[in-house]
């Protein structure tokens, strides 16, 4: 059985400072629950299978390979570190649980970029920076609200959602920028 999100260290309302060095065992359970969600199985810049880097930064999921070419970026275009091995601040958690390869793609498509386009221009495009800025509101929100990481519904499940609800801020903005269709009526 695993040991109880208590035993793992603070969480939501338990963190008393997001710049905080997240234990271990929290940031392996975290990423146990977030690289199982079947969108974040594949690279979000190829396709290759079970990613274990990250853009902490745009909060997606992405290959050994890929993360090189997001260092060769530099770190102010887009922060990577290894799942596994690095250590993770609770803010950078929050800014993962907030997009997620899933959202991050369907803003790429919305913005009617190619989600697989080369990655040296990729991440410099306008709807790169629109999505910087998204992920940067909506993780500081959830920060503040101290909502927790490792529960049900919110954080990471709250991302994965099939259907996320208006209420979410991030998807209320990104329907907001979606252009609308006109019907006409015909006869």
């Amino acid at each position: 059985m695993p040991p109880a999100a208590t035993d793992l260290g603070p969480d939501g309302p338990g963190i008393t400072n997001v710049e905080d060095i997240a234990p271990k065992p929290f940031v392996d359970a975290f990423f146990a629950r977030f690289c199982g969600q079947p969108e974040n199985k594949t690279c979000f810049d190829c396709t290759a299978k079970n990613p274990s880097w990250a853009s902490v930064t745009f909060g997606t999921l992405m290959c050994l390979d890929c993360s090189g070419l997001h260092r060769r970026l530099g770190v102010h275009v887009s922060f990577c570190r290894s799942t596994g091995m690095d250590k993770w601040t609770y803010r950078q958690l929050y800014r993962m649980a907030v997009s997620g390869n899933k959202r991050a793609r369907a803003h790429w498509r919305q913005s009617r970029l190619d989600p697989h386009q080369k990655i040296e221009s990729k991440y410099e495009t306008p709807a790169a920076l629109k999505y910087r800025q998204m992920v940067d509101a909506n993780s500081a929100a959830e920060a503040r609200a101290k909502v927790c990481l490792l529960a049900g519904d919110h954080g990471v499940e709250a991302a994965r959602g099939p259907s996320p609800s208006a209420e979410d801020p991030l998807t209320a903005y990104m329907n907001a920028l979606a252009p609308t269709v006109k019907k006409t009526s015909s006869g």
